[in-house]
C-alpha cells in the first residue's frame, strides 16, 4: 500500500472535522416552531394517529408548548390522556427523527411503597414479639 501525501489527509482530517461541526450545528439549531406554524395541528395528529375524534385542549396546549420550546409539566389523573402528550410533538412534520424521553417513576414509587409497608410489617412484628406473653383462657398456664 502506498503511504498518502500529508496534503490528502490533512484535508480528509478538516473535511471530516467540518461535517462533525455542521451536523452538532444542525441539531442545536431546531428553534422550534412559530404558532403560524402550528395553525392545523389538531388536525395533523387526527390524520397522524388516524383518530375519529380531536385531541383535548390541554393535550393539544401541552403539544404545541412543546413544539414551540416550551418546558411541560402535566398533573392529571390516570387514563387523561398524559401519554399522548409526549407522541402528539411527532405528528408534526418539523420533529421527523427527533427523540422524546419521557420519566415515569411509578416503578419507583411502588417499590418505595412496597419497602413502606414491609418497614411497618416489621415494626409490629417487632412490637408483638416484645409483649408479654398471653393465655388462651384463665386454667391453661403462662408461658415461658
Amino acid at each position: 500500500m502506498l503511504p498518502r501525501n500529508s496534503s490528502s489527509r490533512k484535508a480528509n482530517a478538516k473535511a471530516k472535522v467540518a461535517k462533525a461541526k455542521e451536523k452538532q450545528d444542525r441539531k442545536r439549531s431546531w428553534a422550534g416552531l412559530t404558532l403560524n406554524d402550528l395553525k392545523n395541528l389538531g388536525q395533523k395528529i387526527k390524520e397522524r394517529f388516524k383518530w375519529n375524534h380531536s385531541p383535548r385542549e390541554f393535550q393539544l396546549e401541552a403539544i404545541k408548548a412543546q413544539l414551540l420550546r416550551k418546558d411541560v409539566v402535566i398533573h392529571a389523573g390516570t387514563g387523561a390522556g398524559k401519554t399522548f402528550v409526549a407522541a402528539g410533538p411527532h405528528a408534526h412534520e418539523a420533529t421527523e427523527g427527533m427523540v422524546t424521553f419521557m420519566v415515569s417513576p411509578l416503578i419507583a414509587l411502588q417499590e418505595e411503597q412496597v419497602r413502606g409497608q414491609q418497614i411497618k410489617m416489621f415494626q409490629r412484628l417487632t412490637h408483638l414479639l416484645r409483649q408479654k406473653p398471653f393465655r388462651m383462657n384463665s386454667n391453661s398456664p403462662p408461658r415461658q
